[in-house]
């Protein structure tokens, strides 16, 4: 399969035409009327067949933009003129055409003026490639096996059940059968017989609903998408599809394209990847506060659980409360190292893309007031070390604080001085000048709990020491081209390669492997 290239247009030498001056909801309808003129199956196969098998590579990988024909299809689905079986069919190089007048699209947002600071203009635009070029990773393993740490009567694991009619050990080991049916062979998709092997041990219902859950049908990604349209209608058109631009595939939510009973295509491989990463959380989140409320309790004794790997000596919010009584400013845990103090505090939240592809200022800053609070909670936890109002045994006397905010999901936000820059003025609220002077913006760090588990892994390993990290880290952001976005990259490659062993994930994983190598067994 050949895959098409494009190349970026230089805003300095490329001459905008009358169609590029034109405003974006005028563009965007004379957009939506070319598609009208091809039939929709055509359009889907078409993209299938650039999307499915990208390069290898990851550059010219990205160099096809994957995202943007999986947007076209997306806007051909929502528009009830786009007929199934009706119109020219859709051709290679016509769809690389719409490609690239897509990417214009973009490429003009680009030059828009969004202030003083260049964040609040790259942090959306880098987000779907960042996506694009990260490698698969273990990470859907991590929420089922939370849950499966519950009782069996707790709420969210009734309400796992309730989504998928799966136990979250099945799930596991039903995804990483789907896993291995697309990338074992590197094909664009794989037949249902390919699960055959699984039904004396697994079922056919469990495996069938793995499969719907994950896989829609032409006409069932029609109504799954309108369905979703119904219930933003409170935005305006011409705002949600400029956002569309910029936020990962709708697919996410179904990588497998049912072509037939038996035969399932997938949209792309990351696709499929990010979508086994997220399935779990984007089921669960259609419940709203029935799943956030109670698993942010579970997400936060896991940060702990993990934070604790990191020394000898912790504190948690339990024992602040109990020194300061129950009203008092908190974080998860305070780290106390010889020559600093490290103050963790977790933030789980729904966040959909749009916390992350928003740029105007008064939604970024609702978006985040999470992350601008958990700054002011641990200035107040730094002030009440610093004045003795707050005396713990192991705690020693220095002035030097980070704070470390683990937040469910990489919210592409990095460190205090970006929050600072994205949100308006005045939305990191310091209680005084002390407690910014003990935790100043450059000692606060945001990080996933990817990344959290990478850096813990590599201090228990012996490969990074934290506060000598941090120290660093804070060291390369003050200098221009050394900052970044993410913590554990300022760490060691060795230290980036740790696998870590004996982790909630990795005993998971090799759970799941024994139960399906003893399914099998017998085939």
């Amino acid at each position: 399969m050949t895959s098409l290239r494009f190349q970026r247009p230089d805003a300095g030498s490329v001459t905008k035409t009358a169609a590029e001056r034109l405003p974006f909801d005028v563009r965007f309808k004379a957009f939506r009327n070319q598609l009208r003129k091809f039939s929709l199956r055509s359009l889907v196969e078409e993209a299938l067949r650039m999307t499915s098998l990208p390069p290898d590579d990851v550059v010219e990988s990205l160099r096809c933009f994957p995202w943007l024909p999986m947007l076209i299809v997306k806007w051909a689905l929502l528009d009830r003129m786009v007929f199934a079986d009706v119109g020219a069919p859709m051709t290679k190089e016509r769809l690389a055409a719409l490609i690239d007048e897509l990417w214009n699209f973009e490429g003009d947002l680009l030059k828009q003026k969004l202030g003083g600071t260049a964040h609040p203009l790259i942090r959306p635009r880098v987000f779907v490639q960042v996506l694009f070029q990260r490698k698969a990773t273990r990470a859907f393993v991590r929420i089922p096996a939370l849950l499966s740490r519950l009782p069996a009567d707790h709420g969210l694991r009734k309400l796992f059940h309730a989504q998928w009619q799966l136990t979250p050990e099945q799930f596991v080991d039903l995804a990483i059968v789907i896993y291995s049916a697309r990338f074992g062979e590197n094909k664009p998709g794989f037949n249902r017989s390919f699960f055959k092997p699984l039904e004396k041990e697994y079922g056919t219902v469990a495996i069938d609903r793995m499969l719907g859950m994950f896989s829609r049908d032409l006409q069932g990604l029609r109504e799954e998408l309108l369905g979703a349209e119904d219930m933003g209608l409170g935005k305006g058109l011409a705002h949600r599809r400029r956002s569309e631009l910029f936020e990962f595939p709708f697919f996410k939510r179904f990588p497998l394209y049912r072509h037939s009973p038996d035969v399932y295509f997938v949209w792309h491989p990351t696709v499929l990847s990010r979508a086994l990463e997220d399935a779990v959380h984007l089921r669960l989140s259609d419940a709203g506060k029935e799943y956030s409320e109670p698993f942010s309790k579970v997400f936060e004794k896991y940060v702990v659980e993990l934070a604790r790997d990191a020394h000898q000596y912790l504190y948690t919010e339990a024992d602040i409360k109990n020194s300061r009584g129950s009203q008092s400013s908190s974080v998860e845990a305070v780290i106390p190292f010889d020559q600093c103090n490290v103050l963790i505090e977790a933030k789980m939240g729904l966040y959909p893309d749009e916390v992350i592809t928003a740029t105007m200022p008064e939604i970024v800053r609702h978006k985040l007031r999470d992350l601008c609070k958990a700054v002011v909670q641990g200035a107040k936890v730094a002030e009440m070390l610093d004045s003795g109002d707050l005396i713990f045994d192991q705690v020693a006397q220095t002035q030097t604080n980070y704070l470390l905010v683990v937040t469910s999901r990489d919210l592409f936000v990095g460190r205090g001085e970006v929050l600072d820059a994205i949100c308006s003025a005045g939305a990191i609220a310091y209680p005084t000048d002390v407690a910014k002077t003990l935790l100043p913006l450059t000692h606060v760090f945001f990080v996933s709990i990817d990344g959290f588990e990478q850096i813990i892994a590599a201090v228990r390993a012996g490969e990074a020491n934290l506060p000598e990290l941090l120290a660093h880290a804070v060291e390369l952001n003050a200098v221009p081209g050394g900052a970044g976005y993410w913590l554990e990259g300022h760490m060691s490659a060795e230290a980036r390669a740790v696998k870590d062993r004996g982790s909630l994930i990795d005993v998971a994983w090799e759970a799941s492997h024994a139960r399906l190598a003893l399914a099998l067994a017998d085939v």
